[in-house]
């Protein structure tokens, strides 16, 4: 069984690393990554921010612990979860949805949700696992300041432990500051 290691992909190719840094097992996807910035795993896929082309792949069928055995000799198949041709700024439906730049990209256990940091347009998006409805998260204040904006966002990591909905935690680069993120309340703090 997988122990939840993490992964890490660079240039198309994904290698899954063992806790100790060791290498398991390296298979390339079918399918073009333009610019792959950051990957969650979550059901048994891989779910990877294409920067480039503005959009959510999934990698589906996933199972870590065939890694360095079936999947040396096979790929498995490249899709588009979230967005279409070109950048933009929608939700709506996983197909109708547009997305400018996404970067950095989390699992929520709590509401079974991946949540995405649209980094062009400056917002949080979560992408229901049911229904793969994209929505946005309000952020309704930050440091107590109604209406300020995120910036530019890059990484994020979510502490499930931390209140009732869990705690996002996100890297603001243009800011130079590591908000948190009350997922109850939509208030984002510094300290």
């Amino acid at each position: 069984p997988w122990d939840g290691s993490p992964a890490a992909l660079e240039g198309g190719l994904v290698e899954v690393h063992t806790r100790t840094g060791a290498s398991t097992g390296i298979f390339k996807p079918r399918g073009h990554l333009k610019h792959p910035t950051d990957l969650a795993l979550a059901h048994n896929n891989i779910y990877i921010t294409d920067t480039g082309s503005h959009r959510i792949r999934k990698v589906a069928g996933f199972n870590p612990a065939d890694v360095g055995t079936s999947l040396g000799a096979s790929s498995l198949a490249l899709s588009t979860l979230v967005g279409s041709a070109g950048p933009g700024d929608s939700d709506g439906t996983a197909a109708a949805a547009k997305l400018r730049s996404p970067k950095g990209i989390v699992f929520d256990t709590k509401s079974d949700r991946l949540i995405v940091a649209d980094d062009g347009n400056h917002k949080l998006r979560a992408v229901a696992w049911d229904s793969g409805e994209v929505t946005t998260i309000d952020v309704v204040s930050i440091d107590g300041a109604a209406g300020a904006t995120l910036g530019e966002l890059f990484g994020l990591a979510f502490n499930e432990d931390e209140g009732t909905k869990g705690t996002l935690y996100i890297s603001v680069v243009d800011q130079h500051r590591i908000l948190k993120l009350d997922l109850d309340s939509g208030a984002a703090t510094t300290d």
